[in-house]
């Protein structure tokens, strides 16, 4: 079994016991660490990708290095992991991994209930090659949660909490506060946390936990647009917020959020340098258009709050085209409630169900349809890419269009080249 099998083989691994501890203890033993001025962490149930896609191009566009972790990857592993211009090269993470097993395996001979996860693995190996690369910045990404979550360990002085809803509820909670609770986690002492738009119960918990801990919340619906919303006003900065990579309607809030950040951490940041790196802000299946003939849109909207905003771009964007969606996601998500949004946008769908084990089969999302919504016309595929294909035989004309949604594992076994 090589080093990537083995890792994956993680993912199904039970009884997972919330704490820092273990990734604490080889973060140590492997001597890294980190000035905190130097740190971004991000989290939020959506807008995290975006967020950091953005900042990562302003920091870039102002000449500094940047190290990058994000997850999950769509196509390959070695999408999780950037450093100075590059990602990581599939050998170089390989025998990172294989170091980071060796330290492991004499851990767990004493702990055998206490494994190590691959989030916990492919924090650790971020974060021993950024060590060794030393960029100028680092930007952490959440993988769920933020009080828990292996990438807390890190003493952050500048974070980002993007937005807070229902998600992964069996591990953060089933109230807004519970999960406000987990995400204000990463809140360090001192520290300066940009929060995008959220209701007032979780900004009410973030501003508390922030206030205990000294540091500063700046909220970005505090600072206005122009008139027409076409400017971005922070401080003494304006940002034209069409100027953005990034095109979805709900990237102007991941757009502000980052350029917060950027204005309060890189010296002497002028406006041009922002426009340029929000304009050159790229990050994979965010509104993004795979196709011009026919017209593909792809968008990993994976939980009632992603399909939510989809819906408000293609309303904005392309209300009068025809639309027919495919789409799959996890069992435990709230499929229900995001049916029940695509169905007010699709003329017809598409269902299907991505090769992975947490994947809900399409006949339990189309009896949902039926049962619950009345949606007649629906086709199924066993797999992504034929429904892909079915999608495509549905188009009638020019001013037609294809929504992909759901899971972002979903995209991973989609060709669009096709």
């Amino acid at each position: 079994m090589d080093i990537f099998e083995y890792m994956y083989q993680q993912h199904f691994k039970k009884g997972i016991v919330p704490t820092l501890d273990r990734i604490k203890s080889f973060y140590n033993d492997f001597l890294i660490s980190f000035p905190s001025e130097k740190i971004i962490h991000v989290a939020g149930t959506n807008g995290k990708g975006s967020t950091t896609a953005f900042l990562k191009s302003i920091f870039e566009s102002a000449g500094y290095r940047v190290g990058v972790f994000t997850s999950p990857h769509i196509y390959d592993i070695t999408e999780r992991f950037y450093c100075n211009g590059r990602f990581i090269d599939k050998k170089e993470l390989e025998n990172i991994l294989i170091e980071l097993k060796n330290s492991v395996d004499e851990y767990q001979n004493r702990h055998p209930y206490h494994f190590i996860t691959f989030f916990e693995y492919m924090t650790l190996a971020a974060l021993l090659w950024f060590y060794r690369e030393n960029p100028d910045y680092i930007i952490l990404e959440v993988g769920m949660g933020g009080l828990y979550d292996a990438t807390n360990i890190i003493d952050a002085k500048y974070a980002a909490i993007t937005s807070i809803d229902f998600d992964h509820t069996s591990y953060l909670g089933d109230t807004i506060e519970a999960i406000a609770t987990q995400k204000a986690g990463i809140i360090k002492n001192n520290q300066f946390t940009a929060i995008g738009e959220m209701v007032k119960e979780a900004k009410d918990k973030i501003i508390s936990v922030a206030k205990d801990k000294n540091g500063v919340i700046c909220d970005i619906s505090d600072f206005p647009t122009s008139i027409n919303s076409d400017l971005w006003i922070y401080k003494n900065f304006k940002i034209p917020l069409d100027k953005r990579g990034l095109k979805g309607e709900y990237q102007k809030i991941n757009l502000k959020i980052a350029t917060t950040l950027a204005i309060e951490i890189i010296p002497n940041i002028t406006e041009d340098i922002i426009i340029k790196g929000i304009s050159k802000a790229y990050w994979p299946g965010r509104f993004e258009i795979m196709s011009e003939t026919p017209l593909i849109i792809r968008d990993v909207a994976h939980n009632p709050q992603g399909v939510k905003v989809l819906s408000e771009s293609l309303k904005k964007n392309y209300a009068n085209r025809r639309k027919i969606t495919v789409f799959g996601v996890m069992k435990d998500k709230n499929y229900s409630e995001m049916l029940s949004m695509i169905f007010e946008f699709s003329d017809e769908i598409v269902l299907t169900t991505p090769p992975v084990e947490r994947a809900a089969e399409v006949d339990l999302l189309k009896e949902e349809l039926h049962k619950s919504l009345k949606f007649k016309t629906i086709k199924i595929s066993e797999t992504p890419q034929n429904a892909l294909e079915i999608a495509k035989n549905l188009i009638r004309n020019d001013s037609d269009m294809i929504v992909v949604t759901g899971s972002i594992y979903l995209m991973e076994f989609i060709d669009f080249s096709n």
